[in-house]
């Protein structure tokens, strides 16, 4: 008995100051996988702790479409609107010809809510990257990335060239995107610890998101293969940091985001005065998404300023060998029917009922079908936020927009009252 309370005492010596010990050497990491709800693909607003504010330098909102101008067919308007609400979303704004056609909100949604785009987050940095070239910060491209990342010199993964991070093409691990193990009690969290403890949670959740990324392996042939990664956008914020000298989001906020016109908005941090995730869960109005889709459909030109440089939106979507349908972290082209996957062979990814209509979409794409589509052909821009929907169909808002243009002029609705533009008139 006395051997048993000693042994059980030892235990008590040990394990608990060890265990507090774990904890609080990066708290950050436990009290966000403490707080996951069981669906981690939904993360509370709370989770997007701590952030930092960007200000912007607002300017008024795109001028909205009188009734009788419109240049996309009420029905269309009305019918894409009806799929969005039906489908989880909690705004659905559509730009045509410089002109706002439809914003509509759902549920407790206002122009002025601040809403996480995801992953929509990443195509930003491709704009910052393409800024930073014209300032003459970057020089190309095809650099190895050991010209900046010294952690990595004279190391394979050192070769790694910037337009392969950008492509998702670096050839950098393919793990599973996790966030957590489910809640379903102590044998739900057992099971879900390898996830828990993956360089993904840790990319995600930790307290370092540059450490955490610089610690991703080399698995396949850089250039060979394309793989959707944090990791990779994560490095090339680390990259543009180092080759500015300037925090990621004040760079963002001056050379990007105030240019624009755009309003306050929220990165999330890893930590205190540590630096933003650059591939997920940047904080917005819907209106200033909508102005980083004017960029992409007018050559990088808001108002009268040429924010990106001319020609680097078609950079941006150029696709790779290794995906045709990737550019600069941003997605690109005819997407056909089917699931477009994340990895190969991973039957994860989003799913088309049919092929996009047009050639040139260009979109931002986050969780939960958060979707900016950009069709420059068609001066075209249409913003979805939201939830996930079961029923998600990344073709549907874009095709059935795309066959509402071009019938407007023989449209009887255009001259009723302009009750689809909802809150476009108040003040931004």
């Amino acid at each position: 008995m006395r051997r048993a309370a000693v042994a059980l005492l030892l235990l008590i010596v040990t394990v608990i100051p060890t265990t507090i010990g774990v904890l609080a050497a990066d708290w950050p990491f436990w009290s966000r996988v403490f707080s996951m709800p069981s669906d981690p693909g939904e993360w509370p607003d709370s989770f997007y702790q701590p952030t930092t504010h960007i200000d912007g330098a607002p300017t008024p909102f795109l001028p909205v479409v009188q009734p009788a101008e419109r240049t996309i067919t009420t029905a269309a308007l009305e019918q894409a609107s009806s799929w969005a609400e039906a489908n989880n979303s909690v705004a659905l704004l559509v730009l045509h010809r410089g002109r706002i056609q439809l914003e509509r909100y759902y549920g407790e949604m206002t122009p002025f809510t601040l809403f996480s785009g995801r992953a929509m987050t990443r195509s930003m940095v491709g704009m910052a990257v393409g800024i930073a070239m014209r300032d003459g910060r970057i020089a190309s491209l095809d650099l190895p990335v050991e010209t900046w990342l010294s952690e990595w010199r004279a190391e394979p993964r050192g070769k790694i060239t910037l337009r392969q991070l950008l492509n998702n093409t670096s050839g950098l691990e393919e793990i599973p995107l996790g966030g957590g193990p489910a809640r379903d009690g102590v044998l739900g969290w057992l099971r879900g610890l390898p996830t828990l403890l993956n360089k993904n949670s840790r990319l995600s959740l930790g307290s370092d998101f540059a450490a955490a990324a610089l610690r991703f392996e080399l698995q396949h042939e850089p250039g060979a293969r394309f793989n959707l990664s944090n990791a990779n956008a994560q490095l090339v914020g680390t990259i543009l940091e180092r080759a500015t000298g300037t925090p990621y989001e004040r760079y963002i906020d001056a050379k990007l985001w105030r240019p624009i016109g755009a309003s306050g908005a929220e990165f999330y941090l890893d930590r205190r005065n540590g630096m933003p995730a650059v591939y997920c869960c940047f904080r917005a109005t819907p209106a200033d998404y909508m102005r980083l889709g004017s960029l992409l459909i007018n050559d990088g030109i808001a108002g009268t300023a040429q924010v990106l440089p001319p020609g680097w939106v078609r950079e941006m979507a150029t696709g790779s060998r290794a995906n045709p349908l990737y550019g600069l972290q941003i997605w690109t082209g005819r997407a056909p029917a089917g699931v477009r996957e994340y990895t190969p062979g991973s039957g994860f990814g989003v799913r088309h009922e049919a092929a996009y209509l047009a050639a040139d979409v260009i979109w931002m794409e986050g969780g939960g079908g958060r979707t900016l589509w950009a069709v420059p052909s068609e001066q075209l821009v249409i913003l979805r936020l939201g939830r996930q929907s079961a029923n998600w169909d990344a073709s549907y808002l874009p095709n059935t927009l795309l066959r509402g243009i071009g019938r407007a002029a023989d449209d009887p609705a255009s001259s009723g009252s302009n009750t689809l533009v909802a809150s476009a008139t108040m003040a931004r």
